[in-house]
């Protein structure tokens, strides 16, 4: 039987004697986890590991003694990782409402979050504001156990085949154009990669190649967070800012792994926030391997390999969890530093348990780079498998005598000054062993503005977002003198056939009627204004009124704040549920009742009927541009607010060009 690492999970096959690891695991709890595949019946049975050239494999074959007598590795948490703490406080939330009490809610842990959250619709805050819930009833349907951030969707190019999934991050390197994309034991060439639409396009292929990203990184400090001496240098840990960007891509050969090709990219830089450490490199150092004449960035760069290659030896963790990069002079280190960061947006504890028993790594990256029989540097010892700069340049001496080095005794160098000088701060990991709201609050109830003339209300709200409006910007809505159902469907709304519309003019602060008659006029009335508000009007009312006109309604800077709403929440509301919880008015009739009014020649009061709508529209709009939220009513009969930022649009149609 053949298995992949998913025989770690329990499975009792039963009648297994032999198991064959091809290649140490990468950790030691994995290792007795597939080896506990055999021998389960209390029969005789053997584990056999074949190492690969790897810094850790080697490692283990030139040490057998430290494989039999280590233990297995703690899992290490980063409990105040941001982004993690984001994606489970809207599950938190799902299951129970979270409270302004709660102490996961402290604003001093986690600034500002519950704002983010809110604003982008993740959590609905109560209409009193003292309350959050999930917007959706299964967020964790949405969480990636693989990685955080953007979902890329991989797609057979020809039938449009989905065939797998992936995060953002990876996605620029292993997706881009041109790259070699293994997904169940098959060979892809990735023919495009839609950063906007998140979708990768692949073709199966059969080519004697494989690929590699080439990348540029810069590493910025954001903050300080501890510092320890060690041997003839200190180390740091805090929290880091790393920029990557992906330059091009090598191709190699799958047997000699022999380079055949360099082609560049155009991609933008992928920035993320992270925790790592750092490890200063003396100038005297320096000094003295370049006096010896050997390669300092190629020993520093070894360097950087070779730790990480012995991370996992002290943390549950692969070598692709950690990123490195390292700097013959860093200007906020004030000189040449080496950074290993942990591989995941806002950390999660990784290179911390490094940093706490740095000297034994240091020492144990030691002990494998002397260990090893090769001459100039190899996939044992300070090659990496995922460099991005095809491990060059590389110096295995120099890397060796610079650790001799940094763990000898230290010299009374001057101190670097760094900037920006950033706060230390005490030190916060939780390990397990290895089996404020500053938003307006609503005394009670939900808000219903104050019984004012229409008129009244209208000038006032005006006067306190006038920066926002556009000089001239109108609300419409339109009926119809045909049902979806009798034209065939709603994609045929153009058959419709007006009855009445209704335009309110903000210039005008009136609404204006027209019937199917004067269709020309409210054309040309709605082609005037700066910006044409509606509820639903891109995808109905437009197309109805494209029936009369040959111009491209498309191009009218429109705004829907049906459109605004499903973006934020992922669903749609009507407009009646809207207006009830933030208006608490209600609609006068329904579709059904406007088209037996108008097939009865009540035409008066199919009119009022579609004055009001316009009226409702008008002012949820101006409610949410004022209050920045709307309120309706979930499925668990709470009313919520939906957080709305509906300046951000009219800045765009206002301000950006419109698109035939």
């Amino acid at each position: 039987m053949i298995s992949t690492s998913a025989l770690e999970l329990g499975i009792d096959i039963g009648n297994l004697d032999i198991c064959i690891l091809v290649g140490y695991p990468g950790s030691m709890m994995a290792t007795w986890q597939r080896a506990g595949r055999v021998g389960r019946a209390g029969q005789e049975s053997l584990v056999v590991l074949i190492g690969h050239e790897d810094a850790l494999d080697q490692h283990f074959m030139r040490h057998p003694d430290d494989f039999f007598q280590r233990e297995v590795e703690p899992v290490t948490l980063n409990p105040d990782n941001r982004i993690i703490a984001e994606q489970h406080l809207v599950c938190a939330a799902a299951e129970l409402p979270l409270t302004a009490d709660d102490p996961h809610l402290d604003p001093k842990r986690f600034p500002g979050l519950l704002d983010k959250l809110t604003g982008q619709g993740a959590l609905l805050q109560s209409a009193d504001g003292t309350t959050w819930f999930a917007a959706r009833k299964y967020p964790q349907r949405q969480v990636d156990l693989r990685g955080s951030g953007a979902r890329f969707h991989i797609f057979r190019r020809d039938n449009r085949e989905l065939l797998g999934e992936v995060d953002g991050l990876r996605a620029v390197k292993e997706c881009h154009p041109g790259a070699i994309y293994l997904h169940m034991a098959r060979t892809w060439h990735v023919d495009s990669l839609d950063l906007e639409g998140r979708e990768v396009l692949v073709r199966p292929v059969s080519v004697p190649y494989f690929t590699r990203p080439m990348t540029t990184k810069v590493t910025e400090i954001l903050e300080t967070l501890a510092t320890v001496n060690c041997g003839a240098t200190r180390v740091h840990y805090g929290i880091l800012r790393v920029t990557e960007t992906i330059t091009g891509y090598a191709k190699y050969l799958v047997g000699s792994q022999k380079m055949i090709g360099r082609f560049p990219l155009d991609l933008p830089p992928q920035i993320f926030e992270t925790r790592g450490l750092w490890i200063d490199i003396p100038t005297w150092i320096q000094h003295r391997l370049e006096k010896q004449q050997m390669h300092f960035m190629g020993g520093i760069h070894a360097l950087e390999h070779a730790v990480i290659g012995i991370m996992p030896l002290m943390v549950l963790c692969d070598r692709n969890d950690i990123g490195g990069i390292s700097h013959p002079f860093h200007e906020q280190a004030g000189g040449p530093a080496v950074f290993i960061y942990d591989g995941h947006a806002g950390g999660i504890g990784l290179t911390e348990k490094g940093f706490s028993g740095i000297q034994t790594l240091l020492e144990q990256t030691r002990k494998t780079v002397s260990g090893c029989g090769c001459d100039r540097g190899c996939p044992s010892c300070v090659h990496s498998p995922k460099c991005g700069s095809g491990n060059r340049p590389i110096d295995k001496h120099a890397c060796l005598h610079l650790l001799n080095l940094l763990l000898g005794p230290g010299r009374k160098d001057k101190q670097r000054t760094r900037r920006p000088k950033t706060p230390s701060r005490p030190l916060r990991t939780m390990e397990i062993a290895s089996a404020t709201n500053d938003r307006p609050a609503v005394s009670s109830g939900h808000h219903r503005p104050e019984k004012k003339g229409p008129d009244t209300q209208n000038t006032q709200d005006i006067q306190k977002i006038q920066k926002i409006l556009p000089e001239r910007w109108g609300v419409f809505d339109v009926e119809t003198q045909l049902s979806a159902q009798e034209v065939g469907g709603w994609h045929r709304a153009h058959l419709m056939r007006i009855s009445v519309a209704v335009l309110y003019d903000s210039r005008k602060d009136r609404c204006l009627h027209f019937t199917e008659e004067r269709i020309d006029e409210l054309l040309d009335h709605l082609f005037s204004l700066d910006m044409v508000v509606g509820f639903n009007n891109k995808r109905f009312d437009n197309r109805v009124l494209s029936y009369y006109t040959s111009r491209k309604l498309s191009t009218l800077p429109s705004f829907d704040i049906l459109e605004e709403i499903s973006a934020q929440l992922g669903y749609r509301l009507s407009l009646d549920r809207l207006a009830e919880n933030t208006l608490g008015i209600q609609k006068s009739g329904n579709g059904l009742q406007a088209l037996e009014w108008f097939r009865q020649g009540r035409m008066d009061i199919l009119t009022r009927y579609c004055q009001k709508d316009v009226e409702i529209t008008r002012e949820l709009f101006l409610f949410g541009l004022r209050q920045r939220y709307l309120l309706f009513r979930n499925k668990a009969g709470q009313v919520v607010r939906l957080p709305v930022r509906f300046e951000n649009t009219i800045h765009r149609l206002v301000e950006g060009p419109q698109t035939p």
